[in-house]
């Protein structure tokens, strides 16, 4: 999968900043949706560890909330930074609450369910994707792949070690 469209995109964070995605050309990117109603979200505790493993290399874990999925997270943007300001820091990012599929779709997102087609297009929350130092789409994973499972532990170590 080579295609450096990530660069093309930008995510308004839960500080209220934008973050432009070509401020971080040159960081492996892992991205995920999430949702704090879900029954995946013990995962977000897996995301600090993970951060936190890889620590000294150029990792951003960048998640995006949403409602996509059975309306599972929250609506009100003060509920949203109560849930999810202990996670943002300098390694992982949390972005305001945006939708991964239908009408309101973010386009970053409509861009991936093109290149990753059929298989790759989200069903639930907690799909991630890494991206390589370039934006290149490297892998993905579904809601079952933990972030600390061996599989995405090796894949972020190979794209890393790049």
């Amino acid at each position: 999968m080579t295609s450096t469209y990530l660069y093309d995109f930008n995510f308004e964070l839960i500080n209220n900043e934008t973050l432009n995605l070509r401020a971080l050309k040159g960081h492996t990117i892992l991205l995920s949706n999430v949702a704090s109603k879900c029954g995946f979200n013990h995962q977000l505790k897996e995301f600090i560890l993970l951060s936190k493993k890889f620590s000294q290399q150029p990792l951003k874990i960048i998640l995006t909330p949403d409602a996509s999925f059975m309306d599972q997270e929250v609506h009100d943007i003060c509920q949203l930074k109560d849930h999810y300001t202990y996670l943002h820091s300098n390694s992982i990012l949390i972005t305001k609450k945006l939708s991964v599929k239908g009408k309101n779709q973010h386009p970053l997102y409509e861009r991936i369910h093109q290149e990753v087609g059929f298989l790759g297009k989200i069903r639930w929350n907690y799909y991630k994707f890494i991206f390589d130092n370039q934006g290149n789409l490297y892998s993905w994973y579904t809601s079952l792949t933990k972030p600390i499972s061996k599989k995405m532990i090796k894949d972020l170590s190979t794209v890393l070690a790049r």
